[in-house]
């Protein structure tokens, strides 16, 4: 995340490279005219950004590279699966948590969200499409101790609504 928001920062922080990335954007049919500046307040806009980014990133390398901006990363076949990685746990934790902001919801509804949320982890949209495009053997040990963690932590949090949940409010 933290080289995202660098390379977005650089990008924007100057006027005429902004100007020049949109103009860049639109010229080259991209499917986002802008990119998304990153707000530390708000959860939501880390998905938002890293989203647009990685749908983006095609674009955004080549910008850089006729800049002659350098992010060797942006070429890391591990960087890049891990930022794809994030990209789509990202997505599904901005998707679980507006699901949990809706007004009237129960307690059962919330956990069952949370139960179809730990299922669509294993769903991973732009992981599986960066390595379909490039033909990457994906470091499978890495995110899986990467969804443990998250399923474990999950579990300690809702702990209490698993073990009291009742069907029908019985």
């Amino acid at each position: 995340m933290n080289l995202v928001i660098k390379i977005i920062n650089s990008i924007l922080a100057k006027a005429i490279y902004h100007r020049q990335l949109k103009d860049f954007l639109e010229e080259m049919e991209s499917q986002f005219s802008d990119l998304i500046l990153h707000n530390k307040v708000r959860l939501l806009s880390r998905g938002n950004v890293l989203q647009r980014f990685a749908l983006c990133l095609s674009e955004i390398k080549t910008f850089l590279n006729e800049k002659s901006i350098d992010y060797p990363e942006l070429e890391e076949d591990k960087w890049l699966q891990k930022f794809n990685f994030m990209v789509d746990t990202t997505m599904k934790l901005n998707e679980l948590n507006l699901k949990l902001q809706g007004k009237g919801n129960t307690a059962y509804v919330f956990f069952e969200e949370v139960v179809c949320f730990e299922k669509k982890l294993l769903l991973f949209k732009n992981l599986k499409q960066y390595r379909d495009e490039t033909n990457a053997t994906i470091d499978t040990s890495y995110f899986s101790i990467a969804l443990k963690n998250m399923k474990d932590g999950f579990a300690e949090r809702f702990e209490q609504f698993k073990t009291n949940k009742r069907p029908y409010g019985h």
